[in-house]
């Protein structure tokens, strides 16, 4: 009974944390330029600015793909209850994504560099993403294996 107390509890909370921070990194992505400023160097050969600004365009893009591919793991996990019971793993990711979505909001609102994204993507998108894929390929591989065990003839 006080498990399902504590599921009710923490599952909303975590879908509140996850969609808070899921619209800060939208609005990252929508004032990186601003981030991307700050970081390059103003002087210098035209042509090389001009390549840095295109490397670190790219390498924002990437982050910032790469932290929507981890929302859309987490969310799908959601969705298929694969981490609804583990109380342990839907608090750190609570947590973390509370966290990361402050972090991230002052990150686009104070204008930082670009290069603070890298460990804040690693700290607060990947590290609750993990746990909840590794939940997935576990209840994936144990459904196939249950379908190998039970003989369904058609």
């Amino acid at each position: 009974m006080a498990m399902d107390k504590t599921v009710a509890t923490i599952l909303p909370l975590r879908f509140m944390a996850l969609l808070l921070h899921f619209s800060v990194v939208a609005l990252v992505n929508s004032t990186k330029e601003t981030n991307l400023e700050v970081a390059l160097r103003p002087w210098g050969n035209p042509a090389r600015l001009a390549r840095e600004r295109s490397d670190a365009q790219f390498n924002f893009d990437w982050l910032i793909a790469a932290s929507f591919a981890c929302f859309a793991v987490e969310f799908l996990g959601l969705l298929m209850g694969v981490s609804m019971r583990r109380v342990g793993v839907a608090t750190l990711a609570t947590a973390l994504h509370f966290c990361g979505a402050f972090l991230m909001f002052w990150f686009a609102m104070e204008g930082w560099r670009y290069t603070v994204f890298l460990p804040l993507f690693v700290i607060f998108g990947l590290v609750p993403a993990v746990p909840e894929l590794v939940l997935m390929c576990v209840f994936v591989f144990k459904s196939l294996q249950l379908d190998q065990i039970v003989d369904v003839r058609m």
